[in-house]
């Protein structure tokens, strides 16, 4: 798997793990020079089986965990069927609104089909579905010395205080202590408090003399914290004996997966409201993606999308004479979508004071397009949007050959 949600994703119903000293090239191909680790989830038995298995914790964590095995036609046909879920309230509290953030609501279900129509043919279908849709933090509150910028530049001294603070680092070259570094940067080093001073909507650094809470569960976010991942996942095997001591091995899989993520960047709210302005009546910026704000605020959003195919097949031996092999080959189509993108209601009014307030069509080069729709993979040009696709088809053979050398003694 070249993508996949296992750091999320509960261990559930597995049979067995292997750690495989590596390198193990010739007999997992790709990606296998420093090891491998093999998570071998249960496969269907040939008796009936069940089992559930519950927890219930602080900050109203539940956590389940079941399987059931289901023989269909005894050992050569049956089903098993496993799920995983886990609750957990948010452990961090915006004061904004007093919601909960940093929760967790994931599942996970998987279905497999074992069959064994003869004694040389035996093989299994995994169907694999994860969802997630709660409050993950991706980040939490930083920490920051307050840096006032430089008193002088080249042995001059720098009195003009926007100045002074234009010159700032944000935040100072400082022993981080719990208790003192918890004030916010300068928002003048930023590009979003540049872009509210640019605009009109401030005089300076809007965070002048504001601190973190304390508290580092105590956010402070007018956006909502978004985070949705979905993973399903197909996979198959089907193992040939074709002869005494000669095996053929076959695993195919198709995997998709899909994660939407968004918070705010600082998790913090400037004392500071905007200043009131011609496009800006009351220090309010309406923007198209974020909504109506009268404080800077920036939201850091991503999505990625991956598709991934996966097929191997290999042929070895068990022969009770000295020669023995392993030959195989795979091939991997691994396709991956990334899109991130910066917002801020800042970079809004910046360009509709850069139009004059004018409005501005997609395709003029002369003024900056305000997308008008509340899409976050749109094609305004008032945020900053990055794609980053990616393609990968491998191929790969892997063999090897023993011969048991054997010493004859008299």
């Amino acid at each position: 798997m070249s993508d996949n949600r296992l750091f999320e994703m509960d261990l559930y119903d597995i049979e067995r793990l292997e750690v495989l000293r590596g390198p193990q090239g010739t007999l997992y191909g790709r990606n296998a020079t420093g090891g491998v680790i093999n998570v071998i989830s249960a496969k269907p038995k040939g008796e009936f089986a069940a089992d559930l298995n519950a927890e219930y914790g602080s900050f109203e964590t539940r956590k389940f965990r079941g399987m059931v095995n289901i023989p269909l036609a005894g050992d050569q046909l049956g089903i098993r069927l496993a799920a995983s879920h886990f609750d957990r309230a948010g452990l961090a509290t915006n004061t904004v609104n007093g919601e909960k953030l940093d929760s967790r609501h994931m599942y996970s279900f998987r279905a497999t089909l074992g069959f064994q129509p003869s004694d040389s043919l035996h093989g299994y279908i995994t169907w694999q579905r994860f969802r997630e849709d709660d409050t993950r933090l991706l980040t939490g509150k930083g920490a920051c010395v307050a840096d006032p910028g430089p008193a002088s530049v080249g042995g001059t001294a720098v009195t003009d205080p926007l100045v002074r603070a234009l010159l700032s680092q944000g935040c100072a070259n400082a022993r981080l202590d719990p208790k003192a570094g918890n004030a916010l940067p300068n928002s003048l080093t930023t590009f979003f408090g540049l872009a509210a001073y640019r605009s009109g909507l401030a005089s300076g650094n809007v965070f002048a003399g504001q601190n973190f809470s304390s508290d580092i569960d105590t956010v402070s976010a007018s956006l909502p914290v978004v985070y949705k991942a979905r993973e399903d996942i197909w996979e198959g095997g089907l193992t040939l004996d074709l002869s005494e001591g000669l095996q053929l091995n076959y695993l195919g899989s198709y995997q998709k997966d899909e994660v939407e993520s968004s918070q705010e960047g600082l998790l913090e709210q400037p004392g500071a409201a905007f200043l009131s302005t011609a496009f800006a009546p009351g220090g309010f910026v309406n923007d198209p993606q974020l909504g109506a704000s009268n404080r800077l605020t920036y939201l850091n959003a991503n999505f990625r999308t991956s598709e991934q195919h996966f097929h191997e097949l290999r042929l070895s031996s068990s022969f009770a004479g000295p020669f023995n092999f392993s030959l195989g080959g795979n091939y991997l189509d691994y396709s991956l979508e990334q899109v991130a993108g910066v917002y801020s209601h800042t970079l809004t009014a910046f360009a509709n004071t850069a139009n004059g307030g004018a409005p501005c069509a997609a395709n003029v080069a002369t003024c900056i397009y305000i997308d008008p729709t509340n899409d976050l993979k749109g094609n305004g040009h008032n945020y900053f949007l990055g794609y980053a696709p990616y393609k990968l088809k491998s191929y790969a053979a892997f063999g090897e050959a023993y011969y048991e050398l054997r010493l004859r003694t008299h």
